[in-house]
């Protein structure tokens, strides 16, 4: 079973899963029916350039809501499902840096406790769940040197952000259902970005709506904005290869080495594709977003510029910190067990510069259908 499958990493996943392994996967999707729930698959699928009709005759799309009693199904339906699928990929999340915890905690904890309690049902199967590194950034930012794969995430200090506090949430009620013997795996993403095959974006990720708006305005700021940068099919790859592991427990930080400056990235030009783009300071980058989103008619823009505005105050000029912008996941976070899986399924990281080329061409070309 895989949730999450219309997502930018749930659907390069399945993607994977049904093309370089002979599983069948159920895809709990929010829909109003079945076919809605299997268009909206092959709609995400096709619109990253992933989809082959080959593809859907291992695919089973059901309709069903995360955090409801039985994801909305009939207890037969349930129990159908628990007795036949072997593992589980819980993908699904509310991702939304305006919204607090309150609106993000059915889908994200009570959906994952019901992922969990269906894991159990009938018969245990092993639950692979998806999280993020940003449970932990807080903490690894005050803590010397850098955090473990297998640190505690009960002894962490609580997320300021609404989405990533309940995925903290989350984590602990799977870390405790584990200590009682379920056979439960954990992923924490870094920041997942466009792969080299196809450049194609996460339109609602905070890294792609700030480099659409640097382009569009021909400045960026002028301080380093640094983090990792993962291609989503290498974090996919990972996700697929951790299903033929051993059911043991094991927790795996899921990025790529290296801290990339997205200050510095070569984006390809100004708005109009033709000069180079200058470095102002964040006041008057904050200053040129506010009168272009003010314009209206860029969705993006005017959705980063509500994202920063929410954001506390702490920087020079009375605007967001931009250096803590990002996290510098490399910076904060072991990955030897990620590195230990790569090994034994003999994965290897391909040169980023072919997927930055990709993402710079995709930029240059416009914005992606569903902005």
């Amino acid at each position: 079973m895989v949730t999450g499958a219309t997502g930018f990493v749930g659907a390069r996943t399945l993607h994977r899963l049904l093309s370089a392994t002979p599983a069948r996967a159920v895809c709990v999707v929010r829909a109003r029916d079945d076919a809605h729930a299997r268009d909206r698959i092959v709609r995400t699928l096709r619109a990253q350039g992933l989809w082959e009709e080959s593809l859907g005759e291992r695919l089973d799309a059901r309709a069903g809501e995360l955090g409801a009693p039985r994801f909305g199904w009939a207890r037969e339906t349930w129990e159908t499902y628990a007795a036949s699928c072997d593992a589980v990929l819980h993908i699904g999340a509310l991702v939304n840096f305006l919204l607090d915890y309150r609106a993000h905690r059915a889908a994200n904890v009570t959906g994952t406790a019901e992922v969990l309690r269906f894991a159990l049902s009938v018969r245990p199967k092993p639950l692979h769940h998806v999280s993020t590194l940003g449970i932990l950034e807080q903490h690894a930012s005050r803590t010397p040197g850098r955090l473990r794969e297998d640190f505690d995430p009960a002894t962490a200090t609580a997320p300021n952000s609404g989405y990533s506090r309940s995925k903290w949430v989350a984590e602990r009620l799977l870390t405790a259902a584990r200590r009682r013997g379920a056979p439960v795996t954990l992923y924490r993403l870094g920041e997942v970005m466009p792969a080299a095959d196809n450049g194609v974006p996460n339109p609602r990720a905070l890294t792609h709506l700030l480099l659409s708006a640097v382009l569009r305005l021909g400045i960026r700021p002028d301080v380093p904005m640094r983090s990792d940068y993962t291609p989503v099919d290498e974090a996919a790859a990972r996700l697929v290869a951790g299903l033929a592991e051993p059911s043991d427990g094991a927790v795996y930080h899921v990025f790529r080495d290296g801290s990339v400056d997205f200050a510095a990235l070569d984006l390809g030009g100004g708005p109009e594709r033709g000069g180079a783009l200058r470095t102002v300071p964040p006041a008057e980058f904050m200053a040129a977003l506010r009168e272009r989103a003010a314009g209206g008619g860029e969705p993006a823009v005017a959705v980063l510029h509500g994202l920063l505005t929410a954001l506390p105050a702490t920087g020079p000029g009375g605007v967001p910190d931009f250096r803590r912008l990002l996290a510098d996941n490399p910076g904060f976070f072991t990955k030897e067990a990620c590195a230990a899986l790569d090994a034994r399924h003999g994965f290897r990281e391909r040169p980023l510069e072919a997927a930055l080329h990709a993402y710079s061409t995709t930029l240059t070309a416009g914005e992606p259908a569903g902005l």
